[in-house]
């Protein structure tokens, strides 16, 4: 039997949860629906989200790096358009 969800909802560990956020905020278009200090959600749809969760202990990997990875695909019509908008928001 299959629990019943009603939303997958992904969480990044990150240092600083609101300047993750409106990275991907600022890189896909999606609202931010959650807005608290150690806590942030962006969503694009009742069942689309992802969020953001500060963990003060968190240390960022050099790529790459050997071990356990986690990364999201984003899905784009035009790889270098979206890379290009991408570094011009500092990824």
């Amino acid at each position: 039997m299959a629990l019943p969800t009603t939303r997958f909802l992904p969480v990044l560990d990150c240092p600083d949860p609101r300047a993750l956020a409106h990275f991907y905020r600022d890189l896909l278009g999606w609202t931010i629906t959650d807005d608290q200090d150690d806590w942030v959600e962006l969503a694009r749809d009742d069942s689309t989200a992802l969020a953001f969760q500060r963990d003060p202990d968190f240390r960022g990997r050099a790529w790459p790096a050997e071990g356990v990875h986690a990364h999201l695909d984003i899905h784009v019509p035009d790889l270098d358009a979206a890379e290009r908008i991408a570094l011009d928001l500092r990824a």
